[in-house]
């Protein structure tokens, strides 16, 4: 496994060689630091004191305090904004950047390339297949020297947070090494519990009683409904709906590109260069959501009192039906690209807050992708929304270019887009029990152990489950042919 490198903390308890005195300076007597801050403090002091004890630490550790958010820093000691901003930055050291990113040529380039990020939710447990992911999204992008925001409604370890920077910055490619040694910082940012979960303090959420709420959601799982009795899922969706890019640790940033743990990046790309001057939302896949998990979404959505501005709504017959109800096509979240200014406007905010009050993503299983899905139609127009085809999978579905001089010049390690049959191309993918990609000796264990063995070849109509018809049609058109 990649990530389960043993890494043996070794921590000195004697009181003459090690210091309890911590660079964090967190008040203990604020009315809001409790026990899950204090296990989040004690987590920093061991990082810490492995630190100041030169163990497997030559960076450059910050944390800071936000009104019950917490995030820390991390940076090579050769991070070149540690004392400087990019307006301070020596010419020479400037120079030198623009010959490595050609796209960077000016001061003001610079500035805009730095207010890209790549955000993260995950937990510890996941620490793998985020590894796996950052590596691959590394060798795939040609410049990957953005910084990295990972967020978690648990305190990190310092384990989870050794090896992640270990994979970021400290690449085996010299060159690579090197920029992102100067360029990237990785933030890590614990979520309060009160916008993580609103139900912690339901009065001021909503009137439902809990047990109706707790009821519905065994209704649900009764009902084979995916994670129709799961809270955190819920807390989840909720969150990357109508929170995410209001925690501190995404001040000053303007773009993000979600990642998740366990997909693969199948092309070479770049998430921000690619972008159309103007583009607010950028994604790759487009599905139909499950409808059981949405019942009034769509109803609660028509209720929605737009202005005047918005009545026009460019994109609206890609979500309808025909007959005046939702088609159930979304785009796909867990790859977007997404203007922070959008999503922190007063229009976006007033639309997500329409539905939350309704506590739908509770009493129902509201994901995040129909929502985001909504508020694209609702507010922005077709030119500020961008396909991306890069070749891209999250089990168990796939993208892949069509085109042969796009997969070549991408270098993509995809099947093609089947237009005779109408087939996307994920036929070569192997899927294991955990809904992972089988590596090869899984695969040939497999076949040499079951004479029934089923190759779990996934081969799937486009009209079964994708909506990218949908948007050629009546969104940015065909761009690929």
């Amino acid at each position: 496994m990649l990530c389960l490198t043993f890494v043996l903390f070794v921590f000195s308890f004697a009181l003459s060689t090690v210091s309890k005195q911590t660079p964090f300076d967190l008040d203990t007597s604020l009315p809001y630091f409790t026990s899950l801050n204090t296990n989040y403090e004690q987590n920093f002091f061991e990082l810490w004191e492995s630190y100041v004890n030169g163990y497997n630490h030559p960076l450059v550790l910050q944390l800071k305090k936000h009104d019950k958010f917490y995030h820390f820093d991390y940076m090579s000691e050769k991070n070149i904004f540690i004392n400087n901003t990019v307006e301070t930055l020596p010419d020479d050291l400037f120079d030198e950047i623009r010959h490595e990113i050609l796209s960077i040529k000016t001061r003001a380039d610079l500035t805009k390339f730095k207010q890209n990020a790549i955000y993260i939710l995950v937990r510890n447990y996941e620490l793998d297949s985020l590894c796996k992911s950052i590596l691959n999204f590394l060798s795939r992008v040609p410049h990957p020297y953005f910084d990295f925001i990972i967020m978690n409604d648990k305190p990190f370890d310092p384990f989870f947070i050794n090896q992640i920077t270990k994979f970021i910055i400290n690449s085996n490619n010299p060159t690579t090494k090197k920029w992102a040694e100067r360029l990237i910082t990785v933030k890590f940012g614990l979520i309060k519990a009160e916008i993580w979960d609103p139900l912690e303090h339901k009065e001021d959420y909503t009137t439902i009683p809990m047990s109706v709420i707790e009821s519905r959601w065994e209704q649900q799982e009764e009902q084979g409904i995916l994670y129709g009795g799961s809270r955190s899922y819920r807390n989840m969706c909720r969150f990357q709906s109508m929170n995410f890019y209001n925690h501190p640790s995404l001040d000053g940033y303007k773009y993000t590109m979600r990642m998740e743990p366990g997909v693969e990046y199948l092309c070479n790309f770049d998430p921000f260069e690619e972008l159309r001057d103007g583009v607010k939302y950028a994604f790759t896949l487009s599905l139909v959501e499950y409808p059981e998990t949405i019942p009034s979404l769509f109803t609660t959505y028509l209720t929605y009192k737009r202005d005047e501005y918005y009545r026009n709504r460019e994109l609206f017959e890609f979500i309808n039906d025909g007959i005046g109800g939702y088609n159930l096509c979304h785009f796909w979240t867990n790859f977007e690209v997404i203007s922070l200014d959008w999503v922190r406007s007063e229009e976006y905010t007033r639309f997500m807050e329409h539905f939350d009050k309704t506590a739908g993503f509770y009493m129902e299983r509201w994901g995040d992708a129909p929502l985001r899905t909504l508020a694209v139609v609702e507010l922005l127009r077709i030119d500020e929304v961008q396909w991306l085809d890069i070749g891209y999978l999250h089990p168990p579905f796939v993208s892949c270019p069509g085109d042969l001089k796009t997969r070549t010049e991408r270098q993509c390690t995809c099947e093609p887009y089947d237009f005779e049959n109408d087939i996307l191309g994920i036929s070569l993918v192997y899927m294991n029990e955990d809904g992972f990609e089988k590596d090869d000796e899984e695969e040939e264990e497999e076949e040499e152990n079951n004479d029934n063995f089923d190759f779990d070849r996934i081969t799937i109509n486009m009209h079964d489950y994708s909506c990218l018809k949908k948007w050629w049609r009546y969104g940015e058109g065909k761009s690929f042919l």
